[in-house]
């Protein structure tokens, strides 16, 4: 009896334990709001790939995609297009300006580089660089889409 007791006991503290060591579920609006930048991260990347601001559709604003569609501009004029992968990204704060709108700032590690259009050949080698970035995210028709994005500090 003692054996079952003691194990029983053992049992117990390790959940305890593990439960303690667990992290607290995410207020959901948190999630909605993360999701919103990485859908708008997946979308920009094929945005430069595919030289049109279509992708973006839905996710972003009118106004940053004017300012998305003028950097693809330079690329159709150069005939290239670019590569990139968004290597990490990390949510530092998120600033609540009321129902309908949300700073967040990030911190994020991306890796790029410019193909020739026609050719498909690496026109500038692949280049990693962090970005300290702010996204201002606006609500519309009860969803989170990027208003505009703010490029805080650029490292290499």
């Amino acid at each position: 009896m003692k054996k079952s007791s003691l194990s029983l006991f053992l049992a117990l503290i390790i959940f305890i334990f593990i439960a303690g060591c667990s992290a607290p579920p995410k207020d959901p609006e948190i999630q909605l709001l993360e999701t919103t930048i990485r859908r708008y991260n997946r979308a920009l990347v094929d945005a430069y790939k595919e030289l049109s601001v279509d992708p973006l559709q839905g996710i972003a604003s009118e106004r940053e995609m004017g300012k998305v569609d003028m950097i693809i501009n330079g690329f159709r004029a150069k005939n290239q297009y670019m590569e990139a992968e968004l290597k990490r990204i990390e949510i530092k704060e998120i600033k609540r300006k009321g129902g309908d709108s949300v700073d967040v700032e990030t911190r994020e590690h991306w890796r790029y580089r410019n193909m020739d259009k026609k050719t498909g050949q690496e026109m500038k080698p692949w280049t990693e660089a962090d970005y300290k970035l702010i996204y201002y995210l606006v609500k519309s028709e009860g969803n989170w889409m990027v208003g505009t994005v703010e490029f805080i500090k650029e490292g290499k």
